[in-house]
């Protein structure tokens, strides 16, 4: 039988700074950097968890002020989530994958164990394992041995074990995640927590787009839909103000028909700017019978964000353009005017369309941002399965959102949260708020959206926090 040996934890933390286990650095960035992990994502957190500290309340995991402790100064520790034997030297032990490990920490060829969730501190001399289910929880804190580790609770908890057979760990909230090791070091880590795409996991922040007004209903479909660039400011301030942090903007003309008119769009945009610092991601699909040409000259007004749709598609009954060629002119514009790409998916095909547009460089730098689209005549339908399928496709740090067409809406907009995806919501989208009843403008949608966010225990990003999350060019 192997031998597990008893490790001497060092005073200082500096043999285990010099093996590895703990990573150094003197900035967030760099810390982030050395972990693996999201510079952006994890900046945002740590400065969530500083209002902690500042108003002396954590409203996310009920620590009490006395252990609220500042990371605010230089050198930053982090470390990364380690696989862990949770019984008295039995269970397997796993990487954060869920893979089986064998004793020199190696995956086991098809060994595989399925995850599970914790809300509570686990003792690990009772209880069977417990496994992180996300691919890794951004890291950075200060390091100490204290004498007791305290609980998220507030009350006292006993001496963590120095014995590898008994590591105790809590698994996390929106914003924190504590964490006993096997040595007896207490580590205080912050940051925005993701999923991995395809599974379940802890949200700090949710990106929520509003979608006022669409390339396709009327208001002889709801009298409350905007179409007017006044109409349109109105029902973006209104979204703001209850949480949206981007407005997805789709352009009408006098009589209510999609345009590409730069005027008009320069006049909507303005309006506003004028009244909300929301971040505005203009459409490129515009509309159907409107030409590429016309569609894809939006981007010359630089707006933060705007559409990317990578294929030519049957749209309903009619037929929704876009050229190969044009796409790559398009995209490669886009890139030059420093405007994000929204990537429109419709179908399987459509992502592998994508991925080949940032293998030739044309997407820029940075994590690619997606739109699933499920619902529409001719692409995806609007099924648990189809989005679990894309979510899993999706490549490694990819932001996204599901938009569900019609009745599915609210049921895969959940769906998408409980996945790590971002929210979008409005009349584009649904018309109604529930069966038989038109919503009444775009605020109720948005409204019941910031709902279903906290209700998942999430909150939701601020305009701030959302240029940091979608990694938004500056």
């Amino acid at each position: 039988m192997r031998q597990i040996e008893r490790y001497r934890w060092s005073d200082d933390n500096q043999a285990e700074i010099a093996r590895g286990w703990i990573e150094k650095a003197d900035t967030v960035g760099e810390l982030a950097t050395e972990l693996g992990v999201d510079p952006a994502g994890l900046e945002v957190g740590l400065a969530r968890y500083s209002e902690f500290v500042a108003h002396d309340a954590d409203p996310v995991f009920g620590r009490p002020a006395m252990h609220l402790r500042p990371i605010a100064r230089a050198p930053f520790y982090g470390l990364r989530w380690p696989g862990l034997l949770i019984t008295t030297l039995g269970g397997l032990r796993k990487d954060g994958d869920g893979r089986v490990l064998d004793p020199e920490g190696r995956p086991i060829p098809h060994g595989s164990s399925r995850p599970a969730t914790s809300r509570r501190v686990i003792p690990g001399s009772s209880t069977a394992e417990w496994d992180w289910p996300t691919r890794w929880a951004s890291a950075v804190g200060q390091a100490a041995r204290p004498r007791h580790c305290p609980s998220p609770t507030g009350r006292p908890s006993a001496r963590c074990s120095r014995s590898p057979q008994h590591p105790r760990a809590a698994s996390g909230s929106t914003t924190t995640v504590v964490t006993w090791l096997t040595n007896g070091l207490y580590v205080r880590t912050v940051g925005a927590v993701r999923s991995e795409a395809g599974r379940f996991g802890v949200r700090m922040s949710v990106v929520l787009t509003v979608a006022p007004t669409g390339p396709v209903a009327s208001k002889t479909d709801n009298p409350d839909l905007p179409t007017q660039p006044e109409e349109i400011a109105t029902a973006v301030q209104q979204a703001y103000e209850a949480g949206a942090a981007v407005a997805h903007i789709h352009l009408r003309d006098e009589s209510d028909r999609p345009t590409a008119n730069l005027s008009i769009a320069r006049r909507t945009l303005d309006l506003i700017a004028e009244r909300c610092p929301i971040l505005v991601q203009l459409s490129t699909g515009v509309g159907l019978d409107v030409p590429f040409e016309d569609r894809a000259a939006l981007v010359e007004l630089r707006p933060r964000m705007a559409t990317l749709n990578p294929c030519t598609m049957s749209f309903g009954t009619a037929e929704f353009r876009n050229p190969y060629r044009q796409v790559r002119e398009l995209a490669r514009r886009m890139l030059d005017l420093g405007v994000k790409p929204e990537l429109e998916i419709y179908d399987t095909g459509h992502l592998d369309a994508c991925l080949r547009l940032r293998d030739e460089g044309l997407l820029g730098d940075g994590p690619l941002q997606f739109s699933l689209v499920l619902g529409v005549a001719g692409g995806m339908a609007a099924t648990p399965d189809n989005l679990v399928t894309m979510v899993r496709r999706l490549p490694e740090g990819s932001r996204w959102q599901v938009i569900a067409i019609g009745r599915a809406n609210l049921t895969l907009t959940a769906m998408g949260l409980a996945l790590g995806g971002n929210a979008r919501a409005g009349l584009e989208d649904c018309l109604y708020l529930r069966k038989g009843e038109l919503s009444p403008g775009n605020l109720p949608l948005v409204e019941r959206a910031v709902r279903l966010v906290r209700d998942l225990d999430s909150t939701v990003a601020n305009v701030e926090e959302a240029e940091s999350l979608l990694a938004l060019p500056r």
